[in-house]
């Protein structure tokens, strides 16, 4: 593992200076990603990288216990690159929901709850009450604000579930997929079409 994780590091390294963008994701309790902290890995290529971007695809909010954890560590991270990262955020697969001891069928309520408790934290510029499903804040007051203005581009990646799919599209979200037949494909995409270009987004 120390040597992996070095290598890795030396390697995302390398591609900065080659002049590519860098994609990290993190996983739980499995041998086939040793990346579990997926924000340490971050920071320390914030730090260390000057050029490309640095998308984090993703953060399993839906499994973490608190939202504006990460919305903190992803504002000071996009901080120390000076604005090179952008945000993804996941429900996770089963070892996830395992991993977390969290509730398989509620991942999609507290997904877009905890992206909506974030984003907002990142662009309100006074304290803020909370009251969610799964999260409640008396007091949220986000230190430090993130380096790109209003916010770090928000990815969300999706295989089956089309509602999430128009929810990213219709907040101006990245949407990823991967793993999926060429015909579920332009399904998924042409559902984030539509919804973009209702919505009047730029670009559409």
């Amino acid at each position: 593992a120390s040597d992996l994780y070095n290598r890795y590091l030396d390697e995302y390294m390398y591609a900065d200076d080659l002049g590519l963008n860098i994609m990290l994701n993190e996983h739980h309790q499995t041998m086939t990603c040793l990346d579990s902290v997926v924000p340490l890995s971050a920071a320390i290529l914030a730090r260390q990288t000057r050029n490309g971007r640095i998308c984090i695809l993703g953060n399993p909010v839906a499994n973490r216990g608190d939202p504006l954890r990460i919305a903190e560590e992803m504002a000071m991270i996009d901080c120390i690159c000076r604005g090179r990262l952008d945000v993804g955020f996941v429900r996770g697969v089963p070892y996830e929901v395992f991993a977390a001891n969290t509730n398989p069928t509620q991942t999609v309520e507290r997904l877009w709850e905890g992206i909506d408790l974030a984003v907002k934290a990142w662009t309100t510029h006074e304290p803020f009450n909370f009251e969610g499903r799964f999260t409640r804040r008396r007091l949220v007051n986000l230190w430090p604000r993130p380096y790109q203005s209003p916010h770090p581009p928000v990815w969300i990646t999706g295989s089956s579930d089309f509602d999430s799919i128009r929810k990213a599209a219709a907040r101006g979200y990245v949407f990823a997929t991967f793993l999926q037949p060429h015909e579920k494909v332009r399904a998924l995409f042409d559902a984030y079409r539509g919804t973009y270009l209702d919505q009047g987004l730029p670009g559409g």
